[in-house]
């Protein structure tokens, strides 16, 4: 469940929802008019409080087997690890 809103000393707090975005996207390929072998696209997770690292893996896992049902199992995640923004 997202968080989207936090209470402290009475005050209600709009954080908004999480945020998902597709970044960066690279492809494998010999020249511009040919379909690349090799895709790769890079997924910025950001969490809102009541959310955990789990859950959000978990989210990503279960789009890739998305993925993989309609595209094959030539579909791989990585997940690296992110700091917790609290730092």
């Amino acid at each position: 469940m997202l968080a989207s809103t936090l209470i402290v000393d009475g005050t209600l707090y709009d954080l908004g929802a999480s945020t998902v975005a597709a970044t960066d996207p690279e492809v494998d390929t010999p020249s511009d008019n040919v379909v690349p072998a090799v895709a790769t696209v890079y997924v910025d997770r950001r969490l809102t409080l009541g959310e955990n690292e789990r859950t959000a893996h978990s989210e990503l896992e279960d789009v890739v087997s998305t993925v993989v049902d309609e595209y094959g199992d030539d579909v791989a995640l990585t997940i690296d690890e992110f700091a917790d923004g609290y730092r």
